[in-house]
């Protein structure tokens, strides 16, 4: 987007520029001349500003789009997270005994762990 920028503003200029050099080298009055050269500078400052509305208009309709991809995207992901949590709450178990530590079987399973 910085580069698109920097070239139409790169590109208005060496127009304008190249525009007023050839308003400067012809054989007109003066006043003619700025004449012309306000009258171009006015129907170019209008047309950047159409330009401008033009973006304006398209940045806002693309952050609209965005908005609704992102709820669409939070609903899904809801939406799975809730499948997700509905079969995996199920598996755990309720009763508190199934959490209970056995010393025997610690100590058994203990025994059968390499040692360093």
């Amino acid at each position: 987007m910085k580069d698109y920028k920097n070239v139409c503003i790169t590109a208005v200029t060496a127009f304008a520029a190249g525009f007023l050099t050839a308003m400067f080298v012809t054989p007109q009055s003066g006043s003619q001349t700025r004449r012309k050269v306000a009258q171009y500078m006015n129907e170019q400052s209008q047309r950047l500003a159409q330009q401008l509305h033009s973006v304006e208009e398209q940045l806002t309709s693309l952050e609209k789009q965005i908005e609704k991809t992102s709820e669409q995207f939070s609903q899904k992901v809801a939406e799975a997270t809730s499948k997700v949590v509905s079969h995996v709450v199920p598996t755990i178990p309720s009763d508190e005994t199934s959490f209970e530590i056995d010393g025997a079987e610690l100590m058994r399973d203990l025994r059968r762990m390499p040692h360093q």
